[in-house]
């Protein structure tokens, strides 16, 4: 069976203009809103931003594919190999870059700052043709780059650790986004966007200054997930998922940030527009049963320490409005704010949903988080 795989690599600055390319297992072609037209004699095509400051090149390799990306003249990604199989066929390895195909998309989009590149697979199938796909694409960060993150044990409830890439132990997980900061102090945030229809990824360390992406089958099952489903749901996840029709990958996205501009932000982190806040929770560490009074006392801790917030897990639903307006008023007055979480399989229903909110609005809440993860997180103000 022959195959066409596009890869599609977008390149997003200032109005997030997006450069296009593709190119093919048996065919390729490359579509971008600025191309570099003196490609370098190795068969690279380059695309630029429209301001020419972001670069992202792929070229062939001995094996694979390769990408770079880079910001001025300096790498953000060093020369990395793209994977992607198809039922257990490499459709990366090998591949030549036959041609190129050219044409102009101009859209506008509102701009947060965010400089980045974007790369995502597309394999056209029949809508009844079924197939599994498995991606081992590869982000090479230059020199000694320093890494925030966390495992995947506790989903996405890790404490973070500050370490240099290279010194992070080959197959060690890495929960997305990994935030990076280069030698040249730009920093970097690898992560994923627009996932429709097809397995989550995360990331692993592969010793030598890379992460490697690695879809759900790959991972061990976190320990939040092992506590609130089945055996069932569990050994579901170590199977591969089943893609039928055409298969389109999420965004693959390195964002790019300069330092703060001090503009924006004045007083960095203590700009006043922003809202950082630090919390206490009562849910890893015990602290007594989950009753007001009990979150009374967290209100007072976090008040002693000056932190801004206090997050109530799920016990909260058994309580009374009464003696949750309570604890807000009280929590008001020691100048915290209350967060309320719940899980969001019992929001998967209108009904529920529209009682949630009725609450929430009764309340006085300002923000309503609904997470993919597993559960929403409303703030009430104080």
């Amino acid at each position: 069976m022959k195959t066409r795989l596009l890869l599609l690599a977008t390149l997003c600055i200032v109005q997030l203009l997006p450069a296009v390319a593709a190119s093919g297992h048996t065919a390729s072609a490359l579509s971008a809103r600025t191309v570099d037209p003196a490609a370098p004699a190795a068969g690279a095509i380059l695309i630029k931003s429209p301001d020419g400051h972001l670069v992202f090149q792929l070229s062939p390799g001995n094996k694979d594919l390769l990408f770079t990306i880079l910001s001025g003249n300096s790498p953000v990604i060093s020369a990395s190999p793209l994977r992607f199989s198809l039922d257990g066929t490499p459709l990366t390895e090998n591949t030549q870059i036959a041609g190129v195909r050219r044409y102009q998309v101009r859209e506008k989009c509102p701009w947060l700052g965010v400089h980045a590149t974007a790369i995502n697979e597309c394999v056209p199938g029949a809508d009844s043709a079924a197939s599994v796909p498995d991606e081992g694409t590869v982000f090479t960060l230059p020199g000694k780059a320093i890494l925030w993150y966390h495992d995947i044990n506790g989903h996405y409830e890790g404490v973070h650790e500050k370490k240099e890439l290279q010194q992070v132990r080959t197959e060690e997980w890495v929960a997305p986004p990994a935030t990076l900061k280069l030698p040249q102090g730009l920093y970097v945030a690898v992560t994923e966007a627009e996932l429709q229809a097809y397995s989550g990824i995360v990331l692993q360390a592969d010793g030598k200054s890379g992460l490697v992406l690695r879809m759900a089958h790959r991972q061990p099952p976190s320990h939040p997930y092992v506590l609130r489903y089945s055996p069932e749901d569990v050994a579901r996840l170590s199977q591969p998922t089943v893609i039928r029709g055409t298969i389109t990958t999420p965004w693959h996205l390195p964002d790019l940030c300069p330092p703060p501009d001090p503009t924006l932000f004045p007083q960095g982190i203590h700009t006043d527009w922003i809202r950082p806040g630090r919390a206490v929770w009562k849910y890893l560490d015990g602290g007594g049963d989950g009753t007001p009074e009990t979150m009374k006392k967290f209100t007072d801790e976090a008040a002693a320490l000056g932190f801004e917030y206090n997050i109530l897990e799920g016990f909260w639903t058994k309580w009374t409005d009464a003696q949750l307006k309570d604890l807000v008023d009280y929590s008001r007055q020691k100048g915290v704010g209350i967060w309320i979480w719940q899980h969001s399989k019992s929001l998967r229903d209108p009904a529920s949903l529209q009682k949630a909110e009725a609450t929430f609005t009764a309340a006085d809440t300002i923000e309503l988080d609904l997470e993919a993860g597993g559960g929403y997180l409303a703030l009430i103000k104080n």
